[in-house]
């Protein structure tokens, strides 16, 4: 870089579209609720339904069935082996 074209983008930078455009960029980045974004993304990167147990939604399945593939939560589990209509050798982690 020389002095000309440092001071050409010195130039630029201080004109007024320049000042306008961060000047509404630096009012969006203010709104933003960078915590909340980064765990939006993080739970869509997850796929986090697709982690659900099929038999009570709102917990995370940690068991997989082997024969139809359905995933468990440790309570559906437990209540489909107490009630004997799976074994416990169906289940995978």
């Amino acid at each position: 870089m020389t002095a000309e074209s440092l001071a050409a983008s010195i130039r630029f930078a201080l004109t007024d579209n320049v000042c306008k455009a961060v000047k509404e960029m630096a009012s969006r980045i203010a709104t933003e609720d960078g915590a909340a974004s980064t765990v939006r993304d993080f739970e869509v990167s997850l796929e986090i339904d697709e982690m659900r147990c099929h038999v009570c939604p709102d917990r995370l399945a940690i068991w997989q069935e082997t024969n139809s593939g359905i995933h468990l939560s440790g309570l559906a589990a437990a209540v489909l082996c107490e009630k004997e209509l799976i074994h416990p050798k169906q289940l995978r982690l």
